[in-house]
């Protein structure tokens, strides 16, 4: 079923959930026939897998899962959709406060970056630019030369690198190109001699 439909349809980190909730599938799964499954066996799989994860997490995976129960459910391969008013356990997770360092953090974070810059510290400098504009670290490793625009002071995002997986150039999340503003501290460009 993923290899059908899911697998290289989306993002490499979409295809690692989708084989994460193969693996568990197999573990608990693979001796039984897909009529086998209960919807009792579905949510003591759902509570075993809860333990000591995040309430968000085990949603991931079952997201997954229960995509692929639905889908056999829908096309006549088992009686019930047994992923049905599942109950999801887990844990809080980290608070969304958390998620984000306060702004008196992002400026004493800025003046260690700045402290003792030099261009050889060329990750503080993709720091400091992610720091002022808001993008993406991947798309900040996908600048180029002409991603800037130093008279207009702005700018382009079109591209992103994939740290992660291929270790390439690829689109923005989402498809999504836009043109930021750059302030004048951010303009590193006064700091450089041209030939």
């Amino acid at each position: 079923w993923i290899k059908t439909y899911k697998i290289g349809m989306f993002s490499p980190e979409t295809d690692k959930i989708y084989r994460t909730a193969e693996k568990l599938v197999q573990a608990n799964f693979g001796r039984l026939k897909l009529r086998q499954v209960s919807k009792d066996k579905y949510q003591q799989f759902i509570n075993d897998y809860s333990e000591g994860r995040s309430k968000e997490t085990v949603r991931k995976i079952h997201n997954k899962v229960a995509a692929c129960l639905r889908h056999a459910f829908h096309s006549g391969s088992i009686p019930i959709d047994v992923t049905h008013k599942i109950t999801i356990k887990g844990n809080a997770g980290m608070d969304p406060e958390k998620k984000f360092i306060e702004e008196h953090e992002l400026k004493l974070l800025i003046t260690a970056l700045k402290d003792g810059l030099t261009f050889k510290h060329t990750s503080r400098y993709m720091l400091l630019l992610q720091a002022s504009t808001g993008a993406r670290i991947g798309e900040i490793m996908a600048l180029t030369f002409d991603s800037f625009d130093f008279k207009k002071q702005t700018i382009k995002i079109n591209k992103s690198f994939d740290y992660k997986n291929t270790k390439d150039i690829k689109d923005t999340k989402n498809g999504v190109h836009r043109i930021i503003d750059i302030d004048d501290e951010s303009r590193f460009d006064k700091e450089l001699t041209y030939d």
